[in-house]
């Protein structure tokens, strides 16, 4: 289940990248709009969190830390494990929802409206013209 939740989040953070760049690209080489880029406009305020797998850390833990001998790796893992990548976790998580929020979303909701009769994640630019001369 873990592995199938972190196959997920990469392939959409993946595919999220590349309509990005899709749209980079007409923006960087002046080119007309097009509805093929309502769908990424339509995922310019969503955003997934990377998920950080730590099965084999589980499993390790349900058949006992004790099974590692080095006294120093097993502090590191669970340092790694129980402290710092939770800690990441909620700063990456934290500075994302802050983002969104601060700088994102009002800009989206000025820029780009949503298409709710196609689908929530469809939007259009009001003004792509003037959206790619927006710095």
């Amino acid at each position: 289940m873990i592995n199938q939740l972190f196959t997920v989040d990469t392939i959409y953070n993946a595919n999220t990248i590349v309509q990005y760049s899709k749209l980079e690209n007409y923006i960087a080489n002046d080119l007309p709009y097009s509805d093929k880029h309502d769908s990424i406009f339509g995922i310019l305020t969503f955003w997934s969190s990377p998920y950080i797998t730590a099965t084999a850390y589980n499993s390790l833990q349900n058949k006992g830390l004790d099974l590692i001998k080095n006294e120093g790796l097993k502090n590191n893992l669970i340092q790694l494990y129980e402290v710092d990548l939770q800690k990441l976790i909620a700063d990456y998580t934290a500075g994302e929802t802050q983002l969104r929020s601060m700088v994102i979303e009002p800009y989206i909701v000025k820029k780009v409206k949503r298409l709710h009769n196609q689908s929530l994640r469809t939007a259009r630019p009001s003004d792509f013209e003037g959206l790619k001369k927006d710095v």
